[in-house]
């Protein structure tokens, strides 16, 4: 008869690895000799991950170099002495030490194992099936655990040694609570009607592909409960509650990450040389508070579903529906000013003419352009409108304005319309708005998420009409210009200071020429306080 090899199977090992969890030292003695067949010399540091320490001695007497053979080597005879006598067990056979077998894993000739006599040195009841024990019965074996040992009661109520020694870890509690008790879950729902509606609710809209926010749970878990007669007293729909409700059904947060911008190189240089040259203008000209501002462009957009939603745990894809429009946006120029006043903000609606039969709310300025953006006649007639009708403007005091590199800051047309008003342009270096333009640091954020929060609110409560390829339809152009004028009447007066202070010192007032690590700790100290 020729070389034969012994195998084993990937089934027939993960049984055995089963087993070895259920079994005791001796039996994972021998599991791990049928892979021991295959490894090459094994030093003392490795055989001391494989065996308990305190058995390593008996199965190696002495340490052996690796440069020996380790079949050879004298050294280890007793080691293999054992290890075969350990495979013979688990084999149902008499298998004598061979450097066939213990170099090559191979089988000398004359020599056969037939691969039911291997299959069954490792069989496992595969009926078993787990089961749930109370808490009388937990009690029970813990009692027994108690008299004969954990492995003992163990094998005799057919639990694993480590269950055993959870429960007795558990006694107290056991032996407090309700016989029948199955497991410690945590707390229970103390409004469960609530959650199954509102687990109903979340699954409806994402089954129709809607984002649903955190908010949005919290405002419907407050309308279940009032329908319900739910004091509000009672029920709060609080962010913990809201974590825990998520936990309980098997639900997550997904969320995109944002990247952030790239700051050009030598970016210390130039803003220190941009608040040089402000110093520089302060010293010259004597500004009012309210006479020095800010503008920036930031787009709004038609549909702006969240970027994050409530779904089943494990799913692969989350798909969002909105209603086709979530790309369409709006220009919105915003202007501050180191007072703490803000102008109206200026709309720019990617139309070529704006619909003569809608009424828009005041307080806004609302224009037209075919590709939705600031260009130079835009820019002026924005100078015209609201920069040059701020108060103090008809005196014509020295003013100044921080913009940033767009080019459509930068026309003769531009800088003629703001020399005639006495006002002073500083360009913010390209690059550098992350850090010098106080809108885009600490503005533009909180005004989109109230943007967000509104468009979120209508999304949730109101009834919308249908498309015809069955789409909810995105909000009009008066809803969009609604919740424009809400969010940016939401951003107080402080929050406009701070951002000033935050961004550049030279603007406020402050003669002192920081660095950028400085400003960042400076600014932290401010938010601190």
């Amino acid at each position: 008869m020729g070389k034969r090899s012994l195998n084993i199977s990937e089934k027939e090992w993960k049984v055995a690895m089963q087993r070895i969890h259920l079994s005791s030292i001796c039996a994972k003695h021998r599991i791990i000799q049928l892979k021991i067949i295959y490894r090459a010399h094994l030093s003392h540091l490795k055989l001391s991950k494989i065996f308990p320490r305190s058995n390593l001695r008996t199965l190696q007497p002495s340490s052996c170099l690796t440069g020996h053979m380790f079949w050879a080597c004298t050294k280890l005879t007793s080691f293999w002495t054992k290890i075969f006598k350990c495979l013979s067990d688990s084999l149902g056979v008499t298998i004598p030490p061979n450097p066939l077998i213990a170099v090559f894993g191979v089988l000398p000739d004359g020599f056969e194992v037939e691969k039911d006599n291997l299959a069954s040195s490792f069989s496992m009841d595969s009926s078993k099936r787990l089961r749930s024990f109370m808490a009388g019965e937990k009690l029970k074996v813990i009692l027994e655990a108690e008299k004969i040992g954990n492995r003992a009661a163990g094998r005799k109520y057919g639990v694993p040694e480590s269950c055993v020694r959870d429960w007795r870890q558990k006694k107290e509690k056991l032996s407090s609570c309700n016989i029948n008790r199955p497991a410690f879950r945590g707390k229970s729902a103390k409004f469960p009607q609530v959650e199954v509606a509102l687990a109903d609710y979340i699954q409806d809209r994402r089954q129709l592909g809607y984002a649903v926010s955190t908010e949005m749970i919290q405002m419907k878990a407050c309308d279940i409960a009032k329908e319900r007669g739910i004091l509000i007293t009672q029920f709060k729909a609080s962010r913990g509650w809201i974590t825990r409700f998520m936990r309980r059904n098997g639900l997550s947060i997904r969320h995109r990450p944002t990247i952030s911008q790239c700051l050009p190189d030598a970016y210390e240089e130039k803003l220190l040389a941009f608040q040089k040259y402000i110093i520089q203008l302060r010293h010259q000209k004597t500004y009012l508070m309210g006479q020095i501002g800010t503008a920036d462009q930031t787009p709004v957009y038609f549909e702006n579903p969240s970027n994050t939603t409530v779904n089943a745990v494990g799913d692969k894809s989350v798909p969002v529906r909105t209603g086709g429009r979530e790309k369409q946006w709006c220009t919105v120029m915003l202007t501050i000013l180191v007072d703490g006043k803000k102008l109206p903000p200026y709309v720019i609606f990617k139309w070529k003419t704006l619909l003569k039969n809608e009424k828009f709310p005041p307080g806004i300025i609302i224009r037209a352009q075919q590709k939705g953006w600031m260009d130079n006649d835009l820019v002026i007639d924005w100078l015209k409108c609201v920069w040059q009708r701020r108060l103090g403007s008809l005196l014509k005091m020295p003013n100044m304005l921080v913009m940033d590199s767009f080019r459509g800051h930068l026309t003769e047309g531009v800088k003629k319309r703001l020399k005639d008003g006495k006002t002073d342009q500083v360009i913010i270096p390209g690059g550098m708005t992350s850090l010098l333009q106080p809108l885009d640091v600490c503005i533009n954020w909180p005004f989109k998420a109230h943007v967000l929060r509104m468009y979120t609110e209508w999304a949730a409560t109101a009834v919308h009409d249908k498309m015809p390829a069955g789409k909810m339809k995105a909000p009009t152009l008066v809803q969009m210009c609604a919740w424009i004028i809400a969010a940016w009447n939401l951003i107080p007066e402080d929050l406009v200071v701070k951002s000033f202070k935050k961004c550049n010192n030279a603007l406020w007032g402050s003669d002192n020429v920081s660095s950028e690590g400085e400003s960042e700790s400076s600014s932290k100290s401010e938010d601190d306080d």
